[in-house]
């Protein structure tokens, strides 16, 4: 479709990217991405800073990394560093650790299909619903310093 890009298995990309539409990383990207929807491919990894509405990680997440929508982090996804989100799903087996913030007041986490949204404590982030522990989250001080 005009205005995507996708980043092949084995291609490297580097500087800064800018894609009116959806991007999808399957190589590497070392720079700024900055797009409307992104996938991160289970062999994908993007390094550097990361912005665009809706980010789906199942490969590895820049240091830097703001989801103005959503971000999902499937169970082979990981991202350790600075992360801003609208909307938070981590996949039990995926891993988010850093500085966590909600760009809103009452950022909400997508429990299971149908299920309904709960609201989490401070910092927004709390685990997957039917999952122990849900997914890998640490964080500085935005969820009370607790692994879950």
């Amino acid at each position: 479709m005009a205005g995507d890009l996708t980043v092949g298995p084995g291609v490297s990309l580097t500087g800064t990217v800018v894609v009116p539409g959806r991007a999808a990383i399957h190589g590497t990207l070392d720079g700024t991405l900055t797009a409307r929807d992104v996938l991160v491919g289970p062999d994908g990894k993007v390094s550097g800073a990361l912005e665009a509405d809706t980010v789906e990680l199942q490969g590895e997440g820049p240091a830097t990394l703001t989801a103005k929508v959503s971000l999902v982090i499937r169970a082979s996804g990981r991202v350790t560093g600075t992360v801003r989100y609208g909307r938070l799903e981590v996949e039990p087996g995926g891993v988010l650790q850093g500085d966590l913030a909600p760009l809103v007041n009452a950022a909400t986490l997508t429990l299971d299909a149908g299920a309904k949204e709960a609201r989490p404590g401070p910092g927004g982030v709390a685990p997957k619903a039917g999952a122990p522990g849900g997914g890998q989250q640490q964080g500085n001080h935005h969820h009370g310093g607790k692994k879950r």
